[in-house]
């Protein structure tokens, strides 16, 4: 099994103030990153992918943004819901990968600010 982290980078025209800040991104200029491992401990979501069902969550992210209920819709057939039974096997098979891959360093991930949809 791989682990990859998904990193998004929004654009910013201007970081000076801290409120507003819908009107000062660029979704144009936003950037995806897929680092191999973890990159930090505060996961958003997991998604469990098949290697077949690759080229179909692409495609998905690419239409971030222009349909927000097509896109929720869409991407809960990847992602794994706090309310899925199976959610905290998912969360413990992460996390030790996460204890493996960095035994100095790796804590418990914090799910505060994990995706809060739980339909």
């Amino acid at each position: 099994d791989l682990m990859y982290s998904m990193l998004v980078n929004r654009w910013h025209d201007n970081v000076a103030f801290m409120f507003n800040e819908e009107k000062r991104m660029d979704a144009k200029k936003d950037r995806l990153n897929f680092i191999e491992g973890f990159i930090d401990s505060y996961p958003s979501i997991y998604l469990d992918l098949k290697q077949d069902e690759l080229a179909g969550f692409f495609e998905l992210l690419l239409t971030h943004g222009k349909d927000e209920d097509y896109y929720n819709r869409e991407l809960r057939k990847y992602s794994i819901n706090r309310s899925d039974d199976n959610f905290w096997q998912v969360y413990d098979w992460f996390q030790n990968r996460y204890n493996e891959s960095d035994k100095l360093n790796a804590g418990l991930f914090d799910l505060n600010r994990y995706y809060p949809i739980a339909h």
